[in-house]
């Protein structure tokens, strides 16, 4: 953000076409028009069927389960964390996590919001609803609820609980440089009368790298985030596939039926993004996904982070590189004893790791997620 118009100059003609223009709407900071009574109002103003409520724990869980929430939490190292320090609230629909409003940072008697809701569940006041009640929550523990309107919905939003508008003022991102900037943007498919989404960040074009998710293990987390970051910067575009509606236990999801499922929804979102016209293609998968990545990608180089015992039935030793831990209940050594491949540097096994591929200690942790992203950084460069 640029103290002035000529800091903003300095930093277009710096930077050029790797400064990404964007307009956002401040919000005062001393002034305010809250009304208690009026927000109390707002936070019951909500369709029948949804539930309002201060998060816990389990509310927590819920936010990093998903890839439209997992900002709700994502500056938080823990569940205890939240819990201690945090302060937050969630909309739940038939026991469903649909909307949450909590701190995005904590300052000095503050918080700075973030509100999300699930795509299917919007325009329904459940946003306004979640703010409201944050804001008197934050009032009654003597923090200030901060606000910051990346768009003019946001900032309508923000009038309607109280805030008074300051100024609008122009930020910047910036791209790497040297390379052109990223771009992102939603590929949308249709399965069964299902609308079905992915999202595309194109790089250079030199290369697809797909990202295959878990069940809870999203494409925003550790192992699949630094795997995007490496293929961004390799040149690679990026595609974040997610699998709408499944089963939400895993051993559901490993039966036959909702693993057809899956793969003919990867399948259909592919084809939708022109997956074919890339020459260099690298599949990144986690858990459930690997199920996908194999039977899609027989062809294709492949990265597989704890894969399930299933998804060896396409594995291919000259392709792919697999990162499990001895720990892992869902996949026994012994099978990768049958197929020859322990000791081999096509795959890692982790000492005590479970099937997240980390271990009790954190700075533990952080070590296995730097050998890791060690390897797979080579396994492009191959």
């Amino acid at each position: 953000m640029g103290q002035n118009e000529k800091w903003n100059s300095l930093i277009e003609q710096t930077y050029g076409e790797n400064a990404v223009k964007l307009t956002r709407y401040a919000l005062s900071k001393t002034e305010h028009n809250f009304d208690m009574g009026k927000l109390e109002q707002m936070s019951r103003s909500i369709p029948d069927g949804y539930v309002i409520k201060l998060m816990d724990g389990a509310d927590y869980d819920l936010c990093a389960q998903n890839d439209w929430s997992y900002d709700n939490i994502a500056n938080f190292s823990s569940r205890e964390e939240f819990c201690r320090e945090g302060v937050g609230v969630c909309c739940l629909y038939k026991g469903e996590l649909v909307c949450a409003a909590t701190p995005y940072c904590l300052f000095d008697d503050g918080i700075e919001i973030e509100i999300d809701t699930h795509p299917e569940h919007r325009r329904k006041g459940l946003a306004r609803a979640c703010a409201a009640k944050l804001i008197m929550e934050c009032i009654n523990k003597n923090l200030y609820p901060s606000w910051d309107a990346a768009n003019k919905a946001s900032l309508s939003l923000a009038v309607s609980l109280g805030y008074v508008p300051a100024q609008p003022y122009t930020a910047y991102y910036i791209a790497q440089p040297g390379k052109r900037p990223t771009r992102s943007k939603v590929i949308a498919a249709n399965f069964e009368n299902e609308e079905i989404s992915a999202k595309m960040t194109t790089g250079e074009g030199r290369g697809l790298c797909v990202l295959f998710p878990g069940m809870g293990y999203t494409c925003d987390r550790p192992l699949l985030h630094f795997t995007q970051k490496i293929a961004l910067s390799k040149g690679y575009d990026v595609l974040a596939l997610s699998y709408g509606k499944i089963p939400t236990t895993l051993r559901e999801a490993r039966c036959e039926r909702v693993t057809q499922e899956v793969v003919a929804k990867c399948r259909a979102l592919l084809e939708a993004a022109g997956a074919s016209r890339y020459d260099n293609i690298i599949f990144a998968a986690k858990s459930l996904g690997t199920l996908a990545a194999g039977a899609l990608g027989q062809d294709v180089r492949q990265i597989w982070y704890t894969p399930v015992e299933e998804s060896f039935a396409n594995f291919d030793s000259d392709k792919c590189i697999v990162f499990t831990g001895d720990a892992d209940p869902l996949l026994g050594l012994d099978r990768l004893r049958e197929l020859g491949c322990l000791g081999s540097d096509k795959v890692t096994v982790v000492e005590r790791a479970g099937h997240s591929l980390d271990v009790a200690d954190p700075l533990a942790s952080l070590e296995i997620l730097r050998c890791v992203t060690e390897r797979v950084q080579k396994f492009f460069d191959e």
